[in-house]
């Protein structure tokens, strides 16, 4: 038996005061996802691009939609049916709750109902000075404000069908688009009069103009108009939907955006909708389609707002549509995280599976072969050599090429059940099924399983884990279990648990760690003979993921706190800095970054700033060293160097020059062999001359000086 060698290394820096950060702040990464949103507006103003969700008020994006902020606090909670920017001030409809306007991104709305007769708006159409307002009811028809919106009057004269869907201009003339037609007046509403002359449908959805050709899309295609909408000729030719719901124009381009039946999705006509071609690549979601509500142009970026997969983006002419919702508040569900070489794998809940090659900067979805519908209920990603495993409803999925395409392992033991974890030792394939079929175990590569629950007395499986020989399984509501015979049989090791509702499990050194709904973290030593509850400066106990990175244990609890150990559990640290209120339902590690999936999406954040410690090289160093921190002379920020020749335990304690204890940052913090960086912070120090000091086992090896300037 081998010896094992301990040890307890020392890093202490001796300090006047102390008052600083190794950390910045988690930052949303979620480019690519799909999020179930449902756009019916969108308004764009120079680089500033407006969305309208359904039911989550209005986002804005200043960066082609990479990021959007949410502006709508205080604004009245309904649906967002209109927007439109008059410079730089953005009116919005909320359905019944009539027209506010913010000239400070949403710090403020004001209401903007005076003269409104009716608050179910529809449409919001700036033309020169003066903005106008559709609403789609009988007592509606069109609004007029002349004073930015400070108070509207009706201008109906004329107008016999007041249900306004759309409100355009071209030249002098104002088109209005009702459930009756086109109505036009020529001065800026006072009149209107009807001009169907070739409409052959009746219900007119959207506007856009393309020089002095204006465009009208019905619930029958697109009608084009070459005499200010006197006359129409149907200009459908290559659409093979034809109700047409949004329309835009951008480089000479004409967008048309359909609804989600057969031939659905965005078409684009570069001869003035002589001809049409569907432009959808990358818009279609698990079900194979899309259907486009509102389009935003900005510069050679078109947005197209759609249900139920939110914004998307192209600028290559619809060449490939990109989905542009990271920062919106739609609930999604992040299943899991795994990496392969470069590439970083995410499952969504109902999306199926995405790919970064970009460290979670950017994602791309590869579900090629997975059925669409209750198949991409993705709830557990595995990785066992150059095999990519997804569980989900009713069963495992394997990739042999990296996600490019999947094929199904069918089994009947899936049914009915969601594969909640999967787990891979001594050449077997271990598959949780929650709720109903408990654990089962291929020897095969997935080709067949077997059931293996004898002694399970719950099936609600929430997570697999494995310590040599032994694997271990969390339940909702039983604790733990252990078969130390490859599954053949179960025993429970609850002894120290006090909760039962064990969500999730992950192992650090040998070291077994459970996270409880209500009851926080728990901790083994002794593969799971005892437990000890190990909640030190945790606060919220409903844990719901664990990961860890080799030295360090990280937890995600609900309400989006974020906890980091770097000593087996013995002290934690809340790092939920930039965090949203949502659930952390899982946290993956990948290079130097950790990631949180959200119900909000995927948020991203530097290793380093959750720990303090680089690994900046794994081969041992011949000794225990000290090294000079640099820059020295330092303003703020230093990094202090130190190797390993064997793995040990790192305490790091800060202190003043009379021997006070201020903090223990790393408190035996187990790291293997190689060499290290600490990025340390004195912006909260004054200027002067500061120690630091390497101990091992007791035994100061070394002292350094440093000096702060400030």
């Amino acid at each position: 038996m081998k010896k094992l060698f301990t040890m307890s290394l020392a890093v202490t820096v001796i300090l006047f005061s102390l008052n600083f950060k190794l950390y910045s702040q988690w930052v949303q990464s979620s480019s690519g996802l799909f999020y179930h949103q449902q756009i019916n507006s969108m308004a764009s103003n120079g680089s500033t691009v407006a969305a309208g969700p359904r039911t989550d008020g209005v986002y804005i994006s200043t960066n082609n939609g990479i990021l959007w902020s949410q502006i709508s606090a205080t604004l009245p909670y309904g649906e967002t049916t209109a927007l439109a920017f008059k410079g730089n001030t953005l009116f919005v409809g909320v359905l019944v709750k009539g027209i506010y306007y913010t000239t400070n991104n949403g710090v403020n709305w004001i209401s903007s109902n005076t003269g409104l007769t009716n608050t179910d708006i529809s449409a919001i159409f700036v033309s020169g000075n003066n903005i106008y307002a559709g609403s789609n009811s009988y007592q509606g028809g069109v609004f007029v404000s002349t004073n930015d919106g400070v108070s509207w009057t009706a201008i109906n004269n004329g107008l016999t069908s007041p249900l306004v869907n759309t409100l355009g201009a071209s030249g002098g003339t104002l088109f209005a688009g009702t459930n009756g037609g086109v109505f036009l007046s020529t001065n800026n509403g006072a009149n209107w009069f009807i001009s169907n002359n070739g409409l052959s449908n009746l219900f007119v959805n959207a506007y856009a103009v393309n020089g002095s050709i204006v465009f009208a899309g019905t619930n029958g295609g697109v009608f084009v108009s070459t005499n200010g909408g006197v006359n129409w000729a149907l200009a459908s030719s290559g659409l093979n939907n034809n109700i047409i719901q949004a329309l835009t124009v951008s480089g000479g381009n004409i967008y048309a955006g359909t609804s989600n039946g057969a031939g659905g999705g965005v078409y684009v006509s570069s001869n003035n909708g002589a001809s049409w071609s569907p432009v959808s690549s990358g818009l279609f979601n698990e079900y194979n389609y899309q259907d486009v509500r509102s389009f935003a142009v900005s510069g050679n970026n078109v947005f197209a707002g759609t249900n139920p997969d939110g914004v998307f983006h192209t600028n290559n002419a619809g060449a490939v549509w990109i989905p542009r919702n990271s920062g919106m508040l739609k609930n999604i569900s992040i299943s899991s995280f795994a990496v392969k070489g470069n590439t970083i794998y995410t499952c969504l809940f109902n999306d199926g599976v995405f790919a970064s090659t970009d460290n979670g900067a950017t994602w791309n979805s590869r579900n090629s072969g997975i059925a669409a519908g209750g198949d991409r209920s993705i709830m557990s990603f595995a990785i066992n050599g150059n095999n990519l495993y997804a569980g989900a409803f009713s069963g495992l999925y394997l990739s042999t090429n990296d996600g490019a395409s999947w094929t199904k392992q069918t089994n009947s033991n899936f049914q009915t059940g969601y594969v909640s974890s999967i787990k891979f030792s001594g050449g077997n394939i271990y598959a949780a099924v929650k709720y109903t079929k408990g654990i089962q175990v291929s020897t095969d590569n997935g080709a067949s399983w077997t059931q293996i629950n004898s002694g399970l007395t719950n099936l609600n499986i929430n997570a697999l884990e494995v310590i040599g020989n032994n694997l271990f399984a969390s339940t909702a509501g039983a604790g733990v279990f252990v078969s130390t015979n490859s599954g053949l049989n179960w025993n429970p090791v609850i002894n120290g648990l006090t909760n039962l509702n064990v969500t999730s499990l992950t192992v650090l050194n040998n070291n077994l760690f459970a996270g409880t709904q209500g009851g926080g973290i728990f901790l083994s030593t002794n593969s799971g003979s005892n437990w000890v509850q190990v909640n030190n400066n945790i606060t919220n106990l409903n844990i719901l993921s664990l990961s860890n990175n080799g030295s360090s244990v990280f937890a995600g609890a609900q309400a989006g706190d974020v906890y980091t150990s770097v000593n087996n559990g013995q002290n934690w640290t809340s790092r939920r800095e930039g965090m949203s209120n949502s659930n952390i339902q899982n946290l993956g590690v990948t290079g130097n970054y950790a990631l949180a999936g959200t119900q909000t999406g995927i948020w991203r954040r530097a290793l380093t700033e959750l720990t303090g410690i680089k690994n900046v090289s794994s081969s041992a160093p011949d000794k225990f060293e000290l090294f000079q921190n640099y820059p020295n002379p330092f303003n703020p920020e230093t990094q202090i160097e130190f190797s390993l020749p064997k793995a040990g335990n790192v305490l790091l304690k800060i202190f003043d020059i009379a021997g006070k204890e201020y903090s223990t940052e790393i408190n035996n913090l187990y790291l293997n062999a190689g060499n290290y960086t600490l990025s340390f912070n004195g912006a909260g120090l004054a200027g002067g001359v500061y120690f630091y000091s390497l101990n091992v086992n007791g035994i100061k090896a070394a002292v350094k000086k440093m000096v702060l300037i400030k």
